[in-house]
């Protein structure tokens, strides 16, 4: 490598929050990698990049599965020979009464949201642990932290994901290797949009002042702001921050409830 820009992989980076982490760092000039499951919206998401001017890579991947992490790894140290920063976002959802989560279901949320996680870092560390330099930032929720009815299982992954991220940073600290997570509150992505898209103007703009009535900042946050502070995790400007949970979420766990 000529040059010192990031190498960055990002699981989930095709949509959403995941994109919204990519365009932050395409914008810091990186090098960027797309690993994501979802190949139409993650080919777009790379030739988005590509028309940025960035040098960009998409790899089919289920976070899930060994090989296909491997083959993640594999492609990015052959391509660029090092990876700077691994951003674990893909993520998956589930909103059932405890007593309806099939096991199966259970089994593969934990295996995205917090399986993935290990498996990709697992994989990574050993360049990072070479180099004696890396960042790892887990994606997780304010959900770790406060929960509501039918967020069971998804709570509890994202709970796990807190707790791998402090176990990691106090881990791998003496290699160099910082390990953070970010913690979004409400956040715009195709779920969202989706609301959005069947409705007018009037019915938008009402639907998002009704969300936005939740968040002291008063609107829901777009995946940019979510891929601003996951940049700066990653900087030379965050040196001393490891194994911090950082919430990005306009101020809702702030929010006192009285209702």
């Amino acid at each position: 490598m000529s040059d010192e820009k990031q190498v960055v992989i990002i699981t989930g980076g095709a949509a959403g929050i995941g994109r919204g982490i990519a365009e932050s760092f395409a914008a810091e000039q990186a090098h960027i990698v797309i690993a994501d499951y979802n190949e139409k919206d993650g080919l777009a998401t790379r030739d988005f990049l590509q028309h940025m001017g960035i040098e960009a890579l998409y790899v089919n991947v289920n976070v899930a599965l060994e090989q296909d992490v491997l083959k993640v790894v594999e492609q990015t140290l052959e391509k660029w020979g090092r990876i700077d920063v691994l951003v674990n976002n893909v993520g998956t959802h589930l909103y059932k009464p405890m007593l309806d989560i099939r096991e199966e279901e259970w089994d593969q949320l934990m295996s995205v949201d917090l399986k993935g996680c290990f498996l990709m870092s697992k994989h990574v560390l050993p360049s990072m642990i070479e180099r004696k330099k890396g960042s790892i930032i887990h994606i997780s929720s304010v959900h770790a932290n406060m929960s509501d009815r039918n967020f069971t299982v998804y709570s509890a992954a994202k709970g796990g994901v807190v707790s791998l991220t402090r176990s990691m940073a106090a881990e791998y600290a003496s290699y160099g290797i910082r390990v953070n997570a970010v913690l979004p509150g409400w956040t715009r992505n195709k779920s969202t949009d989706e609301q959005l898209s069947g409705c007018s103007e009037t019915e938008k703009q009402q639907l998002l002042e009704s969300w936005g009535e939740k968040i002291p900042i008063g609107r829901i946050a777009e995946p940019k702001e979510i891929g601003h502070a996951v940049v700066f995790l990653a900087s030379d400007k965050a040196t001393y921050i490891l194994g911090s949970c950082l919430t990005v979420d306009g101020g809702l766990t702030s929010k006192i409830q009285l209702n």
